[in-house]
């Protein structure tokens, strides 16, 4: 049997320090990127609340590793004797607690994280609703003030919006139609065909971002998910 390479006689010290100075890096940076994304401060904005969500989980992994290098320079530094070296024993055993809390807080944050998902999905699919709700009122009332500029307007008017149509090529209006009665008829019908087309096309456009809502909503809860089980691996055993 091939034999194994020899592990090392001691660590060396400096291991411990490169880990926690890396970890202390990456929390700085994920508070930087945290903070700079909530200015401006608009908790009443569903934007404001879902941009800084997605930008929270997105940097997630910064602290996560951060918490995995302090607790790991923790596991490293060697065990200092109580009774000879009460200083340096007692700063490893803040070090460890310290560790832990961030472990805990990594939780809570994002528990709390994926909570507040729940009223920031219903409120923006209300905000939606009242949209295309605003949107559909709108379409109608143009709807309307169509149809009634069409019914109160002279012949002629009728006939240079027949001419203007067929010159533009828009189906549905035939070429051997002169009456300006049945023009008019005709063009009422091409207006609501307009009308009913531009509903669907916005249906449609309300249809794909309440989907887009959705999926960002459970992309952020299924990250909350996975990085608090990496936090509670991290801080699992306090006797490590």
């Amino acid at each position: 049997m091939p034999s194994q390479a020899p592990l090392p006689a001691a660590l060396n010290p400096r291991v411990p320090l490169l880990a926690r100075a890396c970890g202390r890096t990456l929390l700085l940076a994920f508070l930087v990127l945290v903070i700079t994304a909530m200015v401006p401060f608009q908790p009443r904005s569903l934007a404001w609340a879902s941009q800084l969500s997605g930008r929270i989980v997105d940097t997630a992994s910064f602290p996560l590793l951060a918490v995995a290098l302090l607790r790991l320079a923790t596991l490293l530094q060697p065990e200092p004797d109580p009774r000879s070296e009460r200083q340096e024993a007692l700063a490893l055993a803040r070090q460890k607690d310290w560790a832990l809390l961030l472990c805990r807080s990594g939780v809570i944050s994002l528990g709390l994280l994926a909570v507040w998902q729940i009223p920031l999905l219903f409120g923006s699919i209300s905000t939606l609703d009242q949209q295309n709700q605003a949107r559909s009122g709108q379409l109608n009332q143009r709807l309307s003030q169509g149809e009634q500029t069409l019914r109160q307007a002279p012949a002629a008017a009728i006939q240079r919006d027949w001419q203007r149509l067929r010159a533009a090529g828009a189906p549905g209006i035939p070429p051997d139609i002169r009456d300006p009665e049945q023009q008019r008829q005709l063009l009422l019908e091409q207006l609501e065909r307009e009308q009913q087309q531009l509903a669907r096309t916005i249906g449609g456009q309300q249809g794909q971002s309440r989907f887009v809502v959705v999926r960002n909503s459970f992309r952020i809860l299924a990250l909350c998910a996975i990085y608090i089980a990496g936090f509670q691996a991290i801080g699992r055993r306090r006797g490590l």
